[in-house]
């Protein structure tokens, strides 16, 4: 990697957040495998931030990685051996999703962006899972976007959004973070034209290769894992600090009692912090 120094410092500042913050929890996932990838510690480095840190996870509504789901992208000279590269039902797929005449834009303006969102909180609302509202992710979304740490890749036909997919660039690879697609009929198959397109600028970009993420519903966790080489899990890399032991208790009971309505789980957080 080059950078295990840094990586104490940067732990530091994570904490240094969380309590400027007033946050009552906070946790870390350190990328640890021995496979032999070289985005990941083959062992966890010495790190005295860790010190006097508890192992796991407590709190599962922040995402926290589990690992990689790899394809690499730096072993090939060109895109029609990276295409290669796929088994013979993904290459159909792919060359299909083209043939539906689907333009990719890169998605910048606040306009854009946000119509991209949506099309990604309405996946979300139609197959049962939570995403921040546009109010609470937009200002970071556009910062990443144009500091160009994150492209939104949209799906459109005859101006009409199919899908859209947010894929951010860290550690050199681009990691897929959320999207979503219209479901009719005929399918435009933009999933597969989407990730796709971030493989090939993946591979124009000479970036070592792409991390289409772990996890999903099952046909997501399907697609994803047919264009993967194969699924990294981190190993014993998941660690917390309980900041404000009472106020976390009273989330826990909050949790507990009240878990099928997240938003008074946060409104009664939030009346308590004050």
């Amino acid at each position: 990697m080059g950078y295990e120094s840094k990586l104490n410092g940067l732990i530091e500042k994570v904490l240094e957040r969380a309590k400027l913050y007033k946050s009552c929890y906070c946790h870390i996932t350190i990328p640890v495998n021995t496979n032999g990838n070289k985005h990941l510690f083959r062992e966890l480095p010495l790190l005295p931030i860790l010190n006097n840190v508890q192992k796991g996870h407590l709190f599962k509504f922040v995402y926290s990685s589990n690992g990689l789901n790899w394809k690499s992208v730096n072993n090939f000279t060109n895109e029609e051996e990276l295409l290669s590269s796929f088994r013979a039902s993904v290459r159909r797929y792919i060359r299909s999703s083209e043939r539906k005449e689907l333009e990719l834009r890169f998605l910048e303006s606040e306009k854009d962006v946000k119509l991209a969102y949506n099309l990604c909180l309405e996946n979300a609302k139609n197959h049962n899972y939570s995403l921040r509202d546009w109010s609470s992710f937009k200002e970071t979304l556009l910062t990443m976007i144009e500091n160009k740490k994150a492209k939104f890749l949209g799906a459109f036909y005859e101006n009409d959004i199919k899908g859209a997919a947010l894929i951010v660039k860290a550690g050199n690879y681009y990691t897929y973070i959320l999207g979503g697609t219209k479901k009719q009929k005929p399918d435009f198959l933009a999933g597969h034209f989407l990730h796709w397109q971030a493989i090939k600028l993946s591979f124009s970009e000479k970036l070592s290769g792409y991390n289409i993420s772990l996890g999903g519903s099952k046909g997501v966790v399907d697609l994803k894992n047919s264009y993967a080489d194969g699924q990294i899990y981190f190993e014993n890399s998941k660690y917390h600090w309980v900041l404000k032991p009472t106020y976390f208790k009273l989330y826990l009971f909050f949790e507990k009692k009240l878990k099928n309505n997240k938003k008074l789980i946060s409104k009664l957080l939030n009346h308590i912090k004050r």
